[in-house]
């Protein structure tokens, strides 16, 4: 199977995120009083920030689109579990949210300048993600009362369905040479992340 131009999913990447901020920020507008959208927009931006980063890649230092890049996408989704927290009701996740970003810099730090392993970043990463998908769907899933309980469900299974793209991302980054490249990517891994377009 031929392997996928990594730089058109990304581009593809990057224009459905900045969608989704279009529309987060519409909605965040449209409201009366704080519900959390507004986290929920700021995630979106730090993420749509971080894609670009990392698909400026080559053309700009690696710390700004290796290391920058993959923390603030990572930053963008514990803002947006802040976000569901506020409008959940729930108290936030302090141990995801003081510990989880500092952690993975120090890994992504490691394994960019002292063992360069593009595989061990993406698996550090998408355990991470793991990490705050679990605690998003746990935070809209836990009281079944809320009036919004029913939309929220529908919400879970997307961040679900992430985290469970990014577990299967686990097993084929750790079945590919040491000399893993995302840049040339197989087809199976890019795959992998067109899933998470669509998601």
């Amino acid at each position: 199977m031929q392997d996928l131009d990594v730089n058109t999913l990304f581009v593809a990447t990057i224009i459905i995120v900045f969608g989704a901020l279009v529309t987060l920020f519409s909605q965040w507008r449209t409201q009366t009083r704080y519900k959390g959208a507004g986290f929920w927009v700021i995630g979106m931006t730090s993420i749509v920030v971080g894609y670009l980063l990392l698909w400026l890649r080559g053309d700009i230092d690696d710390f700004f689109s290796i290391i920058v890049g993959n923390l603030a996408i990572l930053c963008g989704l514990i803002i947006i579990l802040r976000g569901t927290s506020v409008f959940a009701g729930r108290l936030p996740s302090k141990p995801i949210e003081l510990f989880l970003v500092p952690i993975t810099a120090l890994l992504f730090l490691y394994f960019t300048y002292v063992d360069s392993n593009a595989g061990i970043r993406i698996i550090i990463l998408s355990l991470s993600t793991i990490v705050v998908t679990v605690a998003i769907v746990i935070t809209l899933l836990r009281d079944r009362s809320k009036p919004w309980w029913s939309a929220g469900c529908g919400v879970a299974t997307i961040f679900g369905l992430l985290g469970i793209s990014m577990l299967v991302r686990i097993p084929l980054t750790l079945l590919e040479t040491s000399d893993y490249s995302f840049e040339q990517a197989p087809a199976a891994d890019a795959a992998v992340f067109l899933f998470l377009i669509f998601i």
